[in-house]
């Protein structure tokens, strides 16, 4: 018999509380145990781990990186149109304001590229609901 396998004995469920042994039948059940039985070598488990973490990081990281936006100097672009992030917004902001800023529009906030470079803009919304980074890059 091939090894994890092995034979159990079962006797099948009484019928009118009847006890004599010889009048129930009984049957062999074959257990297959998976515990026993190796899937693959410690060499495959351990590589599916690190690919997997791996994954998992680099996802992660992508997440977590700013959009990118492209402006020429003296454009402008109306955030919540172009659904660069939802709307609306409470509060902005931009690091560098010689480079890009941020202002109340007609229709929602507007990014506008004052000069060359490339800064970061913040932009959140109502109490607190969510932040969105944008990488804004001038032109």
């Amino acid at each position: 018999m091939p090894s994890g396998v092995r034979m159990t004995h079962f006797r099948l469920p009484l019928r009118n509380g009847y006890r004599g042994n010889d009048a129930l039948p009984s049957v062999w059940v074959r257990i297959i145990d998976v515990r026993d039985r190796p899937c693959c070598s410690s060499h495959v488990k351990a590589l599916v781990a690190f690919a997997v973490t791996a994954l998992l990081s680099a996802c992660r990281a992508r997440a977590d990186e700013p959009l990118a936006v492209y402006l020429k100097v003296g454009e402008v672009k109306n955030l919540c149109a172009d659904e660069v992030t939802v709307c609306p917004i409470s509060a902005f902001t931009c690091d560098d304001p010689k480079t890009a800023i941020i202002e109340n529009g007609p229709d929602g906030a507007v990014l506008k590229g004052v000069s060359q470079g490339t800064t970061l803009c913040s932009v959140m919304g109502y109490a607190g609901a969510f932040r969105r980074v944008i990488r804004v890059i001038v032109n």
